[in-house]
């Protein structure tokens, strides 16, 4: 079930034309507030839960799944178009029978709150959170593992042009939190994040970036001999250039290629260098049919083995969408 008004009238506006208040003097604060809201309901046979081997999978079983959900989305202009609220969010109810111990109320809320100042400077602040299941339930089976993210970010730029900002300074700090003691051990990690760029924005959504990148990560919880064994810090530094081409309504090209230096606090002789790469395009070909097509190389956390300090992700997706 899905409900949506596009335009709603805010408060003195709408009061105005009731007769109720005298028309007000010119004032540039919209009158309008777009929103969404959407319900869904679904019923799931999952024949693996914990996503365990094929030798444990007879042990638990299948299970049924009985998913709510309602999401929603809004957007609140302030003082102007250019100065507005978003915030988008989800919240469920996962109810699972043959295993109720990993019935879990799924969550979802990004929030930003973005502003101009003039002609020259723009920027947002805002914050993200997510609860979900871990997807390595194996870990902790037969036990239940929620995994808790949250994000705060903040950025500025200064307009040289309409089209060129320069320098554009974005900070952020991301946290991820475990529900089971021994994976909180493990993975627990805040992450803070510092970014220099230039942007030149075209037409439309089309734009490129280059910039500079660090970040720190801590895993906040490793005992002195999980340290000795992989470590629980490393900077990184990232040189990169990121592009997206609207060739028309229909055709987006997209792609971000950097090159990367991991520096670790103890184990330093592993210390490496590699190259990041994540494009993708997208054809519409029809209001019924879509093409999407993408390709990454990054690395990422390793969160299925301890004794592992990092993984790299390769891989490739193309992809049809016909309604």
């Amino acid at each position: 079930m899905t409900m949506r008004r596009a335009r709603w009238l805010a408060g003195p506006a709408c009061a105005c034309a009731l007769g109720v208040l005298p028309p007000p003097a010119a004032a540039d604060f919209p009158e309008f507030i777009d929103y969404v809201l959407k319900a869904d309901s679904s019923l799931q046979r999952l024949s693996n839960p914990f996503r365990v081997s094929d030798a444990e999978r007879g042990f638990y079983g299948p299970d049924t799944v009985r998913l709510n959900e309602i999401s929603g989305a809004v957007i609140v202009p302030l003082l102007s178009d250019r100065t507005r609220f978003v915030a988008s969010g989800s919240f469920g109810s996962a109810v699972y029978d043959r295993h109720p111990q990993l019935t879990h109320h799924p969550s979802r809320l990004d929030t930003a709150f973005q502003w101009r100042a003039g002609r020259l400077f723009q920027g947002s602040v805002g914050l993200g959170q997510e609860e979900r299941l871990n997807r390595f339930l194996s870990l902790s089976a037969p036990d239940r593992d929620l995994v808790d993210s949250r994000n705060v970010f903040a950025d500025i730029g200064l307009r040289v042009t309409e089209s060129l900002t320069l320098p554009q300074l974005s900070v952020s700090r991301n946290t991820l939190r475990y529900e089971y003691p021994l994976n909180a051990t493990l993975y627990n990690r805040n992450e803070n994040r510092v970014q220099v760029a230039a942007r030149y924005s075209g037409w439309g959504a089309t734009y490129v970036q280059a910039g500079l990148m660090q970040s720190r990560v801590d895993y906040i919880d490793r005992t002195p001999g999980l340290i000795a064994q992989v470590d629980n810090r490393y900077a990184d530094r990232e040189a990169f250039v990121d592009a997206q081409w609207v060739y028309s309504a229909k055709t987006m090209l997209s792609s971000r290629i950097g090159y990367r230096q991991r520096s670790y606090e103890t184990l330093t002789d592993r210390n490496t260098s590699l190259i990041t790469v994540d494009a993708k395009a997208a054809w519409q070909y029809s209001p019924k049919t879509r093409f999407d097509v993408a390709v990454w190389h990054r690395p990422y956390a390793n969160e299925e083995d301890p004794g592992i300090l990092y993984s790299t992700l390769t891989g490739a997706r193309a992809s049809i969408r016909w309604q």
